[in-house]
């Protein structure tokens, strides 16, 4: 009972502690638009939204409230499927009223302008991400200094082809909740079923299981201690 106690909590500080895997905002969720964008509360945070562009939803809208002199830091890249299917190399337009004019594939908010992050032309660099075990094709990183206090779109999508799939990432904070825990099943299934591979697997999810195991023998041990 008490090498069972030990496990866990060491299990659990190295969970909080030493993991890097992003939050999910949204796994391949509905269609967003300025209207109806999926909310960041916090752009310290360390978050992802991994979106599969189709027709009718080619686009995913971010919307953060963010300060003067604050830097946006965002992450981009696509999941390295098999080889049949082409490299997606996505873009990102943070737009502000700020900024100046910009052309993009879609409808900017009035009074909106934008910065433009395209990957094309770059050369990615395979990046795998252990705590769920997929591979992603990574681009480089891009910083921004937010010019005024203030409502921000962050908007992901695919200049050519139009349809395919991306992620972005937000953040480099890590923070953990116990829900998150709770929730770390269903999370990893959908993020390796959004990169194509079997959907159990990766560090996190027999990370999961050795903590469950070791709840249970401890909870185990108690009621047998109690008998």
């Amino acid at each position: 009972m008490r090498t069972t106690s030990i496990l866990l909590a060491i299990l659990i500080v190295f969970l909080c502690s030493k993991s890097s895997a992003h939050k999910p905002i949204v796994i391949e969720g509905g269609v967003s638009s300025p209207e109806q964008p999926y909310y960041i509360e916090d752009i310290d945070i360390s978050q992802v939204a991994y979106h599969k562009a189709t027709h009718g939803n080619l686009e995913i809208w971010l919307k953060f409230s963010g300060k003067e002199g604050q830097e946006l830091k965002i992450d981009i890249g696509s999941p390295k499927l098999d080889s049949s299917k082409p490299v997606y190399y996505p873009a990102v337009a943070v737009l502000s009223k700020k900024f100046p004019p910009v052309t993009v594939p879609f409808n900017l908010p009035v009074g909106y302008g934008g910065k433009i992050y395209d990957t094309r032309g770059q050369i990615p660099k395979v990046f795998y991400e252990q705590f769920t075990g997929t591979r992603s094709w990574r681009f480089e990183p891009f910083e921004l200094v937010l010019p005024e206090t203030g409502d921000y779109y962050i908007v992901g999508y695919l200049p050519e082809p139009r349809e395919g799939k991306f992620w972005i990432a937000v953040g480099e904070r890590e923070k953990f909740t116990f829900w998150d825990f709770i929730k770390m099943p269903e999370i990893i299934v959908k993020v390796r079923s959004f990169h194509e591979v079997f959907p159990v697997g990766g560090l996190l999810f027999w990370v999961w299981i050795i903590i469950v195991l070791a709840l249970v023998g401890l909870l185990v041990g108690t009621v047998y201690f109690f008998l």
